[in-house]
């Protein structure tokens, strides 16, 4: 895995310094900080502005209608352009991979590279957006890794920009036959029988996370959990 190099945009990576040896030895670099807005960054940010923003303020100035909406997705996109862009230069990133999770800051990495000439890839995590696709479910990555030759029949449905789609099955497939053969749910479900449970009721959390771009927060999980034991404290 020599020229890798690790980071976490969303904040600090924490390693274990057992692990984070390991990953040296292999020739893996861990970026502790992710992109930010350097004085490099900033030049790009600024002249992107320039270009861009200042028609409309032109516009503005003589009295015509400016999509100030559209506006200020524009300048969140330059935001998140230079940033990266100036990471991918700094380290030299020529391919990137993420999990598909697409929004500006994905765009704005996709455009980074393909300014660069590097390839952005990405790999399908989850189904979800198979009931009702919308363009939203790509971020223009050259390369898309998805569960199968029919998501990539979606993506080119609703014209998704992305230049190669290859099916590969779901990607963490590998974590199932660690728990495969595990005990724990025996045990937990003998042990709510041997304290007199006649139903045992599962209900599957895929976590939450206070962050902007959320859409599960903690506080609505906590919401959920306090719905389903006052639930369960109504009918014994």
């Amino acid at each position: 895995p020599a020229g890798l190099l690790l980071y976490s945009h969303e904040g600090p990576v924490k390693v274990d310094p057992a692990n984070l040896q390991q990953l040296e030895k292999r020739g893996v670099r861990v970026l502790h900080r992710g992109p930010r807005m350097t004085i490099g960054a900033a030049r790009i940010f600024g002249r992107i502005l320039v270009r861009f923003i200042g028609p409309m303020v032109a516009a503005a100035a003589g009295r015509q209608r400016v999509p100030w909406d559209e506006a200020r997705v524009l300048a969140r996109l330059a935001y998140a352009y230079a940033q990266w862009h100036e990471l991918f230069a700094a380290h030299r990133v020529k391919i990137h991979l993420a999990a598909l999770n697409p929004d500006l800051t994905d765009v704005g990495i996709a455009l980074a590279l393909d300014t660069l000439n590097g390839v952005s890839v990405a790999y399908q995590y989850s189904i979800a957006n198979m009931g009702c696709p919308t363009a939203l479910i790509s971020a223009a990555e050259h390369v898309q890794f998805a569960f199968s030759p029919l998501c990539g029949q979606m993506w080119r449905r609703i014209a998704a920009p992305v230049e190669q789609v290859v099916p590969t099955g779901f990607i963490y497939d590998g974590a199932l036959a660690r728990v495969r053969h595990h005990d724990r749910v025996d045990r937990i479900r003998d042990g709510l029988r041997a304290h007199g449970a006649r139903f045992i009721l599962c209900f599957f959390d895929e976590n939450s996370m206070d962050h902007w771009d959320s859409c599960a927060p903690h506080q609505a999980a906590a919401a959920d959990y306090e719905y389903l034991l006052r639930w369960m404290l109504a009918d014994p």
